[in-house]
């Protein structure tokens, strides 16, 4: 809960040379964030690029509660990615969910160019609703506070930023980002996505300070064939680490109420293999048959064990971007 500064140190990615020392501004201890381009730290730590510094690795160099995150933003096609997630190459405990769950760099309706949007996923057996407080990172001031309606079980809510920022009890001086604090009564994935106005992109921006992970086997949001459309058809991959050929069964459920559409089974996947599904592979080779008419994004979770992973990704048609949107933090009550 207090202020604090953050000393960072900058290294050549290629060599592990130190290359420098960038000390932050005081950083709001009630949920405050700085944000800054790598430029300003290249100022700001006294670092020279050269033609064969490429990439850095930045690292906090002091304890401090909070995290960092790596957002890129691809200048051509106008698309900001997150780039903060990795995998382990050794193992590592698994991310535990939390009962409050903390985003930065969520875009307010001061930037009408990028909207933010939270997602809420139920993973839970009963129904549940969340809590979303706005805070100013700047000051630490909570600006507005949204309670959900209830959420049922098995199914997903999407909310804009400008419905939470309408439940303001008083006006207030929109800053350009805000940092938020999920809460409440479920269990369940939370995520923070993008959608860029002018070419129509959108990018999972999801990293929490509880550390951001990958539900293995449930995925929500998952785009219908009618919003595949319009520009954004989802992939499903099915990933078989295991060491024999396996086929693993997919529940197909409307995000919007939890019910059950149906079920997809895959070919057999071999060991160390994948399965490529298109939303409309699985729509029409559901069981029943799935008519997307009326439906905007479903929830595929496998209810067979297996060996693997499910992993979502999205075709930015326009501007031909694929985005990985499986990234997600876990919330419980």
């Amino acid at each position: 809960i207090q202020s604090t500064k953050v000393t960072l140190g900058i290294y050549d990615a290629l060599t592990a040379a130190r290359l420098g020392t960038f000390q932050s501004d005081t950083v709001n201890g009630r949920d405050g964030e700085r944000i800054y381009t790598v430029a300003s730290i290249e100022a700001g730590a006294g670092v020279t690029t050269t033609t064969s510094n490429y990439h850095y690795v930045i690292k906090p160099e002091m304890p401090f509660t909070g995290h960092i995150a790596h957002l890129m933003e691809n200048v051509g096609a106008g698309v900001v990615t997150d780039m903060s997630t990795v995998c382990p190459l050794t193992a590592a405990a698994s991310v535990a969910a939390t009962t409050n769950v903390r985003q930065g760099a969520i875009f307010s309706s001061a930037q009408p160019g990028s909207q933010s949007s939270l997602r809420i996923l139920n993973t839970g057996s009963n129904f549940g609703m969340v809590n979303i407080a706005l805070t100013d990172p700047n000051t630490g001031e909570q600006l507005a506070f949204w309670s959900s309606p209830n959420i049922a079980a098995g199914s997903g809510l999407q909310v804009p930023i400008t419905t939470i920022e309408t439940a303001a009890t008083s006006e207030f001086t929109r800053p350009d980002f805000y940092t938020v604090q999920v809460s409440g009564s479920l269990t369940g994935e939370f995520q923070h996505v993008l959608w860029h106005a002018s070419d129509g992109t959108l990018t999972n921006l999801t990293t929490c300070y509880s550390a951001s992970h990958n539900n293995q086997t449930r995925l929500g949001a998952v785009h219908s064939s009618g919003i595949g459309a319009a520009g954004y058809p989802s992939t499903i991959i099915v990933g078989n680490t295991g060491i024999s050929a396996t086929s693993v069964t997919l529940d197909i459920a409307d995000a919007n109420n939890g019910t059950k559409l149906g079920t997809f089974t895959t070919a057999s996947i071999p060991a160390r293999g994948q399965a490529i599904l298109s939303v409309t592979t699985l729509e029409s080779g559901a069981s029943p048959m799935i008519d997307p008419a009326g439906k905007g994004h479903y929830v595929v979770a496998a209810s067979s064990a297996f060996s693997g992973y499910l992993q979502h990704v999205v075709d930015n048609n326009r501007v031909g971007v694929v985005t990985d949107m499986t990234t997600s933090c876990g919330l419980q009550p």
